[in-house]
């Protein structure tokens, strides 16, 4: 438990670390609550404190704030191949339906965000969840009163506040334990 409470500290001093070498946004980036692209992610420095390794989704700690659809992120490839992997035929649906959204947000070592078909989520949300430490991935699909957990590794913890909204989606949607079906990669 000691290990934990280290290994999380490092990773939030490596965030305020990283927060406060950012570069100077452009005013059309700020405008649009975008972080500025580049043509390379910059690697996130590893420490043996940590445990982290360096992988291709730690450009997602970027992306707090931004809405996924508007600023690329379901674009950008290793995301978009490994969603494709994980989720087969249902990658297309993801992105054919991912129209209302909401921004991503980062809790502990953990990125959460959603989106919907427009006038029709029940039918049509996602969920998408990816633990840096872990570097895994769950997508939660929901299908009318059906959810469907699509899995690279195991159901993945949320901390307690994300934990929250998913729950209130699973409510919102009418989702049962029973109703509930998880699918391994």
């Amino acid at each position: 438990m000691q290990k934990r409470n280290i290994q999380l500290l490092a990773f939030a001093a490596l965030l305020l670390v990283a927060a406060g070498c950012k570069g100077k946004k452009k005013p059309s980036d700020e405008a649009k609550n975008v972080a500025p692209k580049t043509e390379e992610t910059q690697p996130v420095p590893v420490t043996e404190s940590t445990g982290f390794t360096d992988h291709a989704l730690m450009f997602l700690l970027e992306e707090e704030g931004t809405y996924p659809k508007q600023s690329g992120l379901l674009q950008n490839e290793e995301l978009k191949s490994r969603l494709e992997v994980l989720l087969g035929s249902e990658a297309d649906s993801l992105l054919t339906f991912w129209n209302v959204e909401t921004p991503v947000q980062v809790a502990e070592n953990t990125i959460f965000t959603s989106g919907c078909q427009q006038h029709n989520c029940p039918a049509h949300q996602y969920v998408l969840v990816v633990d840096l430490f872990q570097n895994s991935i769950n997508v939660y699909a929901f299908r009318h009163d059906v959810l469907y957990v699509y899995v690279e590794q195991d159901v993945l913890p949320l901390p307690a506040t994300l934990n929250q909204q998913l729950e209130t989606v699973k409510k919102n949607a009418g989702v049962t334990p029973k109703s509930t079906q998880t699918i391994r990669l």
